[in-house]
């Protein structure tokens, strides 16, 4: 999204006191993805990084999918998702498959490999989540699964990023 700057050098359209709003999500953005470890190329100590764990999740929650299906939940740039998906292909960690009506519509699967892996980070992210909240009591966890899904909904009125 292209922003314009105004004469003043705040963004056209950016209300007055929206400074302190978008300073605190800024702020909230730095601290939870240091906190969960997404900053780091190698995500949960495999050789993955986190868009790569993502589209492995994609793929293997929707059985088999396309491209442009992945692109439309990600919001992922086609380019950077080909790139990945033709290493996937590589490692033999998914298949490409054209449709048998449109051979120009190719299906991506994950193969048994790709299973395996996505399982290994999953069970890491599992455990990884379950270090942050295993010190909180039942009543914290509430409200902090409450307080998330307060932002999706509120964001989701107008972003539909799955």
């Amino acid at each position: 999204m292209k922003i314009k700057k105004s004469a003043k050098g705040r963004s056209a359209g950016m209300r007055s006191g929206s400074s302190g709003t978008i300073n605190k999500i800024r702020a909230f953005n730095r601290y939870y993805t240091g906190l969960i470890g997404v900053l780091n190329k190698q995500f949960l100590n495999s050789h993955y990084s986190l868009p790569e764990a993502r589209i492995l999740y994609e793929i293997n929650s929707a059985g088999k999918c396309t491209s442009r299906d992945i692109i439309e939940k990600m919001n992922i740039d086609a380019g950077y998702l080909s790139r990945i998906l033709n290493n996937f292909s590589i490692k033999n960690l998914v298949k490409k498959m054209p449709d048998k009506k449109d051979r120009r519509v190719i299906y991506i699967s994950l193969t048994v490999p790709g299973k395996k892996l996505y399982k290994k980070l999953t069970e890491a992210q599992v455990k990884r989540v379950y270090g942050l909240i295993s010190g909180l009591g039942i009543n914290e966890r509430k409200k902090l699964v409450w307080h998330m899904e307060g932002i999706k909904r509120i964001l989701w009125k107008k972003y539909s990023v799955k």
